[in-house]
């Protein structure tokens, strides 16, 4: 069950069980357009010891670093 670039319309058709009542399947469609799909980037780097973050330098074992996280929402808000 997995969806791929905020295609809500694709994963319902796909995975919900069409047999229901049309009002339930309004209101299931409704609920999936409002989960967030996000998009997840991200990456190590060396830092120093106050969490400076040290552009081009190559990790060491048992040394400093930082992992940045990027979320992108892919889905528009249908609040």
């Amino acid at each position: 069950m997995k969806c791929l670039y905020g295609d809500i319309k694709a994963f319902f058709d796909n995975e919900v069980d069409h047999r229901m009542p049309v009002e339930d399947l309004r209101e299931i469609y409704k609920a999936l357009e409002k989960v967030p799909i996000v998009e997840l980037k991200y990456s190590l780097a060396k830092c120093n010891s106050t969490e400076e973050v040290l552009a081009n330098q190559p990790l060491e074992e048992g040394g400093e670093a930082i992992l940045m996280i990027n979320l992108k929402r892919t889905n528009k808000s249908n609040k």
